[in-house]
């Protein structure tokens, strides 16, 4: 049923690898030859073959990211040329392209799913040069093996680089303004702590040091981080504008607009140059409004990158008399992952029940999730902090619901992962609110994987959904995070279970939309740059002015001239969202527009919830993801829902 995670022969996985390729190429060699393919006796077998291959990669990927080690990495770096090798032969094997188009053509018996996955289908092979000649088609191989190792070494510099830097600190004076219940965390001795550049000890450091000069000293190392990512960078958009151009596209930004809603990086660039527009002139109050309160409580000269999140939670403080300190007993991790699996029974009648499993690290957790009393998908859950796991939080999947050649249902399973402080004897795990928004958001991702219906592996959960649509569940279920309703079926002391007081649940949504415009411009400052920067194979010192420019445009403040930021965007350079950024900010208006669904009436009326789960989150890719949110809502999505649910005023 569930593949029980395995990484005990994690040495000898190189080699298994190599044969299962070998396997799988000698089984499609098997397929390719049949004279009248059909869906049924090709495609699935194919997608069946692809499944096989994820999941045995699966254990190396996430203990990759998730506990990185020499051992680890020796054995991911080994595999993933052969893997990037064997799909990009694939992708432009002519045989199996044709196959599809045959069979999309003559196989009357394809239902409107089996359709949409072999349009699908196409578009990825003619994506990798499935109409090219022989030459192209060898230099497409050879520049997706390199950007796969790429790829790999920008993040792996990067974790490298953050876990390398320590700094301990021995003068009460220089932790002054720091929380006791952060303190603690990184206390080495009497009067010693250990700070580093992990999520939790970071954002301490910046949000709650009074020591100026201490938190230029961490900003700084911050941000210089992995130097020698600059050429991974240059090499990267050099070889991605080479397979722009070998297959048709003015640049890297086209092509990879081609197969997201937006259709064309014109249109993404007018969407992100709209948002920038209308919030501006709210974004540069708010930066005004921060200068003038610094100011006025003894700050002298400009606020630098360094200060703003220091000073911004002293002016909330201040405005809306809001401390961390008084949430974060009422935010223990495990109470907040109770009370959004409560939220989601209470919505879609699930059940998130514990299960014992083998994981990667003692400290995940794994829940099966069951309706009706049938269990119908997994999910693990690794939320604490540790030094070889890197920053951030993600979803990924492990396996995926599809129908097998021989009819039986293989159900999905998928992990969330997190950066929150971990638990020690003595010492809960409590969070900030935004830690609570994020869990809530990495949760948004799992259930949009495993509430898949779709009986096709390449429609189903969150396979092939346009990348500037696959953050619209996600950001969906995060604005849940503040609604009042669900608010009490988490927030509860973690000593006494006593809910959260009524006075402290007014200040959190007042509180809401706090410096929402500044946020929402430093979004479109990241997409802008991305979308920019994949226009062309640019040197370091182009790049830098590409980030520059889409400073000024955004008229934010500008960080000092060390600051290298683009050497850690992993978003773009290290992960899947190279110029697609902007989808976080565009699957935004369409989550804000589906949220407000909810909030006119009970947030857990079922016939709602059913509604969204059946046309969003079950459908996957069964349809295009602007005719998923058109079959929930009955009509096209509402332009403006996102700035009303951020409080801008246009």
């Amino acid at each position: 049923m569930f593949e029980e995670f395995n990484a005990d022969d994690l040495a000898e996985k190189p080699e298994r690898l190599k044969r299962l390729l070998l396997e799988n190429s000698e089984e499609i060699e098997r397929l390719a030859a049949q004279e009248n393919p059909t869906y049924l006796s090709f495609v699935r077998p194919m997608q069946e073959l692809e499944e096989r291959l994820c999941v045995f990669f699966s254990p190396a990927a996430i203990l990759q990211e998730t506990k990185n080690s020499p051992e680890t990495q020796e054995a991911y770096s080994r595999m993933l040329p052969m893997i990037s090798e064997y799909h990009t032969r694939l992708s432009q094997d002519q045989r199996v392209y044709e196959a599809y188009n045959a069979i999309l053509r003559t196989d009357s018996s394809l239902t409107d799913e089996q359709i949409k996955v072999l349009h699908d289908l196409i578009v990825d092979f003619e994506m990798e040069g499935a109409k090219c000649g022989a030459k192209t088609k060898e230099r497409i191989r050879e520049i997706n093996v390199r950007l796969s190792r790429l790829d790999n070494d920008f993040g792996q510099n990067l974790l490298e680089a953050t876990k390398s830097f320590e700094r301990e600190i021995s003068n009460p004076k220089d932790v002054a303004g720091i929380p006791q219940s952060d303190l603690s965390a990184f206390e080495i001795g009497e009067n010693r702590w250990r700070f580093s550049l992990l999520p939790h000890s970071y954002r301490t450091i910046m949000t709650y040091c009074q020591n100026r000069a201490i938190r230029e000293e961490f900003y700084r190392a911050y941000v210089t981080r992995a130097p020698q990512n600059e050429a991974i960078i240059t090499e990267m958009l050099a070889l991605k504008h080479e397979k722009a151009l070998l297959l048709g596209f003015a640049n890297y930004a086209e092509y990879s607009a081609k197969t997201k809603m937006a259709g064309n990086a014109k249109t993404a660039k007018a969407f992100v140059a709209d948002l920038i527009a209308k919030g501006k002139k709210q974004a540069q109050k708010e930066l005004f409004a921060l200068q003038t309160f610094a100011e006025e409580n003894g700050f002298e000269g400009r606020l630098e990158s360094y200060d703003l999140d220091f000073w911004s939670k002293r002016q909330e403080r201040a405005l809306f008399d809001m401390d961390d300190e008084l949430y974060k007993p009422y935010f223990e991790a495990k109470s907040v992952a109770l009370g959004l699996f409560d939220l989601l029974h209470k919505m879609f009648g699930v059940e998130f029940a514990p299960v014992e499993a083998k994981t990667w690290d003692r400290s995940v957790e794994v829940f099966d999730l069951r309706k009706n009393g049938t269990t119908f998908a997994r999910l693990y859950a690794d939320l604490y902090e540790r030094k070889e796991k890197r920053g951030g939080a993600w979803m990924d999947s492990i396996q995926t619901r599809m129908r097998k050649v021989k009819g039986d249902v293989q159900p999905p399973s998928a992990y969330i992962a997190c950066n929150f402080p971990a638990p020690a004897k003595n010492r809960p795990s409590l969070l900030r609110h935004e830690d609570v928004a994020t869990f809530f958001h990495e949760m948004g991702h799992a259930i949009h994987h495993l509430f898949s219906e779709a009986d096709e592996r390449d429609a189903s959960g969150i396979n092939s959904v346009e990348m500037d649509a696959v953050e619209f569940p996600s950001q969906w279920l995060e604005n849940f995070a503040y609604e009042p309703s669900a608010l009490r079926l988490f927030a509860k002391r973690y000593r006494t279970g006593e809910a959260l007081p009524e006075t402290l649940e007014k200040k959190l949504l007042e509180a809401k939309n706090f410096q929402s415009a500044m946020s929402m411009l430093r979004q479109c400052l990241f997409s802008l740059f991305d979308l920019n920067v994949y226009e062309g194979a640019f040197g370091a010192d182009e790049v830098q002015a590409v980030l520059d420019a889409a400073r000024g445009e955004t008229g934010l403040t500008q960080p000092p001239s060390y600051n290298k930021f683009q050497n850690g965007f992993s978003h773009i350079f290290g992960g899947g969202y190279a110029a697609g950024y902007y989808g976080y900010k565009w699957a935004e208006a369409l989550s804000a527009d589906a949220f407000f669904e909810f909030t006119g009436k009970n947030i857990f009326d079922r016939e709602t919830a059913e509604r969204f789960k059946r046309e969003v989150l079950s459908a996957g890719a069964k349809r295009k993801a602007l005719e998923n949110f058109a079959a929930f809502m009955g009509r096209a999505p509402d332009a403006g829902a996102l700035l009303r649910l951020r409080g801008i005023a246009e």
